[in-house]
């Protein structure tokens, strides 16, 4: 849940207006476009482990009528329906135990810290938010900052501070992207 909740933070982020008081407008067309992409740990949409089916967007009815708008008796329908969420979650089952596997190994593999070097550009965590910002929707991440040099295993010289006043900062604040935003 953390993750859907990071993913539709950063989307509706792209969305809002300046001042943020927005969002709960923008929030139905975030979540029918998360809904409607194929997830890569299930091979799934949303929309189609839950419904049995793709929806209907509005788009697909401007340029042609669906194909799965034929008129099916109700119980004929509840029976395809049944079959069509079975057979995803099959699907699911099988797919997700390769996809854990691979995600263990990637977990596995950056359990170690980053190594950056002098003149690498980087972005540095900072929990800091404007009066008047909404906290959820804002980047806590600045930069790029060029590294000046290594300090210890796990920390870093950055010129992030007051008028690029050198820093030494921990690895696990810093990033080679903006996370979330990569």
């Amino acid at each position: 849940m953390e993750r859907f909740n990071k993913t539709l933070v950063t989307m509706l982020s792209a969305f809002v207006n300046e001042h943020h008081t927005d969002w709960d407008e923008m929030l139905p067309y975030v979540t029918m476009a998360y809904r409607s992409v194929e997830q890569e740990t299930t091979g799934c949409t949303p929309n189609y482990l839950m419904l049995g089916r793709e929806v209907t967007t509005p788009l697909d009815i401007q340029y042609e009528m669906p194909v799965d708008d034929k008129s099916i008796p109700e119980n004929e329908w509840v029976w395809t329906l049944q079959e069509r969420i079975e057979e995803a979650h099959r699907f699911v089952r099988l797919h997700t135990d390769g996809e854990m596997r691979r995600q263990k190994k990637y977990h596995d593999q950056k359990a170690y810290w980053n190594q950056y070097k002098p003149n690498d550009s980087v972005f540095v965590f900072f929990p800091r938010v404007k009066p008047g910002k909404s906290r959820t929707l804002t980047s806590m991440w600045q930069g790029p900052f060029k590294v000046i040099g290594k300090c210890t295993d796990v920390t870093y010289k950055i010129p992030c501070g007051y008028r690029g006043k050198p820093q030494v900062i921990h690895v696990d604040r810093m990033s080679t992207t903006r996370r979330g935003e990569s």
